[in-house]
């Protein structure tokens, strides 16, 4: 049948095309909106508490690898302010450094988001919402502020919805601007579930896995010039990002343990 519309309206033409599932839950969206504003306040957080401490007990059981060059160390040691950069795609491997360095995460303003702000408070970490689509700056501004009273901060540069593995301007311009090195981790897992249809491809953390954690040299973004020297930063923390990342695979997979910086366990904070 095909689809009608009242005089004057516009007719939608995927409506036809669309599967009998999406049509009904296009005719009951309104009322979805109001269950959705009364089960969500407490079913977000309950949810997100009960998968950060899924996680916490997980990464209880891995074996660690931890590589750290002493530079980093340095600053992590210090207690000095350093801006925390990764994939998103790995990002529950990267809750060992969490663990470990006390830091602000950003997440997006997305219920994915809230979840992730949710299961970030047991592994002790604080967020601020905003991303690159939504808040961007209003983030960048509360971030901006947490450096000048001395803390860590975390982002993940091609968040919140990739392109997968693609830098995005956000984390050079913050470090840019308040003169805080970027701080470059990666990890990898084995054995791992790997979320290949996700746009991330996440890795999913299994117990009993070997972990490694690969923490880069701090990396100070130049001052002078203008978009061309931001592109060009961009373009430097991608291929450093993808280096730690295969190294990390190497040492999670393989089980080498010819790294420099090779300790165990991720110290505590």
């Amino acid at each position: 049948m095909p689809n009608v519309s009242p005089r004057g309206a516009v007719a939608d033409p995927t409506l036809d095309r669309a599967g009998p599932l999406r049509r009904l839950r296009r005719a009951t969206k309104s009322l979805r909106a109001p269950s959705k504003r009364l089960i969500f306040p407490w079913l977000v957080p309950i949810t997100g508490g009960a998968v950060g401490w899924t996680i916490r007990g997980i990464l209880a059981t891995d074996r660690w690898t931890w590589i750290e060059p002493p530079a980093a160390r340095a600053m992590r040691e210090s207690r000095s302010p350093f801006i925390v950069v990764g994939f998103h795609g790995r990002q529950f491997p990267l809750m060992a450094y969490v663990a470990a360095v006390p830091m602000i995460i950003l997440t997006s303003l997305s219920d994915l988001g809230w979840l992730e702000a949710c299961f970030l408070k047991p592994l002790g970490a604080e967020s601020e919402r905003g991303s690159t689509t939504r808040g961007g700056a209003r983030a960048l501004m509360l971030l901006k502020k947490r450096l000048d009273a001395g803390k860590v901060v975390s982002i993940s540069v091609d968040g919140p919805k990739g392109p997968h593995e693609c830098v995005k301007a956000g984390a050079v311009f913050l470090a840019r601007k308040t003169g805080t090195p970027l701080m470059p981790v990666s990890a990898g897992f084995r054995p791992s579930i790997r979320l290949k249809r996700s746009w991330d491809r996440s890795f999913v953390p299994v117990p009993f896995s070997r972990v490694s954690v690969v923490v880069g040299e701090p990396i100070h973004v130049r001052q002078d010039g203008g978009d061309d020297v931001i592109a060009a930063e961009q373009a430097r923390l991608r291929d450093v990002l993808l280096d730690l990342g295969a190294r990390a695979d190497r040492v999670a997979f393989d089980g080498r343990t010819d790294e420099p910086h090779v300790g165990g366990r991720p110290p505590r904070p």
